[in-house]
């Protein structure tokens, strides 16, 4: 009878877990996803648009009036100085709160029409417009006739709304107009989807792309979402619009997954799944339902999409799988887009993201029963630090975080090499070393660019980023491959290790040498921790360095504590698979920087291939320092961190208390 009690009580407690675990209130985790995009996404540029329109469909579905009070102060502050446009924005209703503020004021919050009408008499009299009448960005030629797919959320949204604040049907035409025209210039007749560009980039007059990508298909879904949702019932157009979104939604819902989402190239499920698409997509097919476009027997599809987007949302609002930005990547091909990779937080994701939620609230989701739990199709790719020991690959010890990659090598490298550290040039923000061992152990060389980045970097005997010797006689003698390793902290946003070199010799003296290395999330440095010991007791010269290859362009800040190295590196023909601007690759830009304490700097110099830092350590105590580095073809979150003027104006401009600050954290 007792054991029957325990099973029943233990029953009772699984299905109380797992229903804490699988029930999500829509409303909640929209307003999470909204705060986590409030404090990553710039408000002033066409993703903050996205997000303030999102977060103006969602205070609208809920009729919270606290989401209706912070969206209408936000876009205040468009008129206040509290958001300052981007200076480089392509359509001048960014610098006015968007669609956002014109349809919050078409809705009767009549404190955002000023700005609303002042936008829009603007952009309609000065925004540039192809010879289809199309609107497009300023600062395109009109030669090659331009258009692309994204034009479509930046117009048809916002003048369909201004046009019905103002009662001008100039407005309300056009914002048709932009669309349908769009959508016949894009169309792919053989998917029935979108394509993103015609005419952009590096295409000739009159050529398309030939994707069909998941966030362009989301662009011209947000169009369509607004006419099918306010577009006037009388409107000469409407019938040939809602014609239109039916078509374009079905031909969307051929490619929606088993799992219930779209793919980054949306015929082709080989490709990775993308939120900000699927969500667009699947907010179009939800409005579709709801204003009767597309039957309600099509409503388990979007509950089963809505599920599996759910699934790459984290209970803080964190979202997975968005792709970086792009348009008309190399030449535009279904592969270009596919190697256009996906990253958490991406600022992409959050707009697309609590459009989709909203439009959950209007179709009456207030609660979702999910099949997996919140955020676990993040799991495998959620950002981490991570350091391994790889006795499967000669015993290296090879560790990273979001941005970069680095390994130290065994005494099993044979005399390749000494302590110097390598470098793994990622370009994702998950974690690469155990797939990148992996593959290279079946045939696939981490040497070449699949899309995630390479090894491209040689060290040799030299420093590489952060090794370290002693000085003494105008000469470097590093230890050799380390001997013993202890990893003291293996967490996600933490790692902590322990090296131990073999003693060595430096002019009749015994020298021990141990390294504590650090990592942290968010940083392009990693903190050594160093301690070396003079069998005779007496203070060494410590030279940590930065290997060159002869084109180097130096910086130094011997009162910062700092040298920083930009070079082009060649690299040999066949190592890099892949390159999105369809040209044969050459070289690659390096970045790196050492950080140490100014007042324990004796002198910047370069000694042999290296660009050192002496550093005057007295015997068995620590000295701390950082190292950094970063690559050309480093790109997270639609800000490129890989050019050179990134690199001098943030990386190297962060101070060695700034380094500590964070490490302390």
């Amino acid at each position: 009878m007792k054991r029957a009690f325990n099973l029943l009580i233990a029953l009772i407690f699984a299905v109380l877990t797992y229903s804490q675990n699988t029930v999500v209130n829509i409303h909640d985790i929209a307003v999470k996803v909204a705060d986590k995009g409030l404090s990553e996404v710039d408000l002033g540029d066409y993703k903050g648009s996205c997000l303030l329109h999102s977060l103006s469909d969602l205070a609208l579905a809920s009729g919270d009036s606290t989401d209706m009070t912070r969206i209408e102060n936000i876009l205040l502050g468009f008129t206040d100085g509290r958001v300052k446009p981007y200076p480089g924005n392509s359509f001048y209703s960014y610098n006015v709160g968007g669609s956002g503020a014109a349809w919050l004021a078409f809705k009767g919050v009549k404190s955002l029409l000023p700005q609303v009408c002042e936008g829009a008499e603007h952009t309609w009299n000065n925004q540039l417009r192809n010879l289809d009448n199309v609107m497009i960005p300023f600062y395109y030629s009109l030669d090659k006739n331009p258009v692309f797919v994204d034009v479509a959320f930046a117009v048809t949204p916002f003048f369909l709304y201004a046009g019905l604040c103002e009662k001008n049907d100039d407005y309300i035409d056009y914002s048709v107009h932009q669309i349908m025209q769009v959508y016949r210039d894009l169309k792919d007749d053989e998917s029935g989807l979108l394509q993103q560009a015609r005419g952009v980039a590096k295409l000739k007059k009159g050529e398309k792309s030939t994707d069909n990508w998941s966030r362009g298909n989301g662009w011209g879904s947000m169009a369509f979402t607004s006419l099918m949702r306010d577009l006037p019932k009388k409107h000469p157009q409407r019938r040939a619009v809602l014609e239109v979104a039916k078509e374009f939604y079905l031909s969307c819902l051929k490619y929606q997954d088993e799992n219930g989402l779209w793919h980054q190239e949306m015929t082709d499920f080989n490709s990775y799944v993308e939120t900000s698409g699927s969500a667009l997509v699947l907010a179009g097919i939800g409005a579709a339902i709801e204003n009767n476009v597309l039957s309600r027997r099509y409503l388990p599809q979007f509950e089963k999409g809505l599920k599996a987007l759910l699934s790459y949302i984290d209970a803080d609002g964190s979202v997975g799988h968005t792709c970086m930005s792009n348009l008309a990547p190399g030449n535009g091909s279904k592969e270009a887009y596919k190697l256009r990779h996906y990253y958490f937080n991406e600022p992409h994701a959050f707009g697309p993201v609590v459009f989709a939620l909203a439009q959950a609230l209007r179709l009456g989701f207030k609660e979702v029963i999910l099949d997996s739990p919140l955020g676990s199709a993040n799991e495998v790719d959620r950002p981490k630090t991570y350091v391994r020991f790889v006795k499967e690959r000669k015993e290296d010890i090879a560790w990273e975080n979001d941005r970069v990659a680095f390994r130290v090598y065994s005494r099993l490298i044979g005399d390749k090499s000494m302590s110097g550290v390598d470098y793994w040039a990622k370009s994702v923000d998950y974690s690469i070393i155990d797939s990148w061992y992996r593959n290279d152990s079946e045939g696939r060389s981490y040497h070449r660019d699949y899309g995630e980045g390479c090894d491209f970097y040689t060290v040799g005997k030299n420093c590489g980023l952060g090794g370290s010797a002693i000085y003494a006689d105008g000469k470097l003698i590093p230890s050799q491959t380390y001997a013993n390793y202890r990893i003291n902290r293996n967490d996600n946003d933490h790692i902590d290790f322990v090296l131990q070199y073999q003693p060595f010799e430096v002019g009749g003296v015994t020298v021990y040498d141990t390294k504590r290395i650090e990592m942290v999330l968010g940083t392009n440095y990693y903190k050594v921790t160093q301690t070396v010991e003079s069998s005779n007791g007496e203070d060494l010269v410590l030279a940590v360095g930065l290997s060159t290859f002869g084109s180097e362009e130096v910086k130094v800040l011997k009162d910062k504590g700092l040298v920083s190295v930009v070079e082009e590196i060649a690299v040999p023909e066949g190592s890099v698979a892949y390159n999105l601007d369809n040209e044969k690759i050459t070289s690659l830009t390096l970045h790196s920087a050492i950080v140490a304490d100014p007042s324990s700097v004796m002198d910047i110099r370069k000694i042999g291939s290296n660009e050192v830092v002496l550093l005057k350590v007295h015997s068995n105590q620590p000295i701390v320092y950082y190292v950094g580095a970063g690559w050309s073809g480093q790109m997270y979150d639609s800000r490129f961190r890989g050019t050179t003027a990134y690199w001098n104006s943030v990386v190297t401009n962060t101070s060695w208390a700034e380094l500590n600050k964070l490490y302390a954290k």
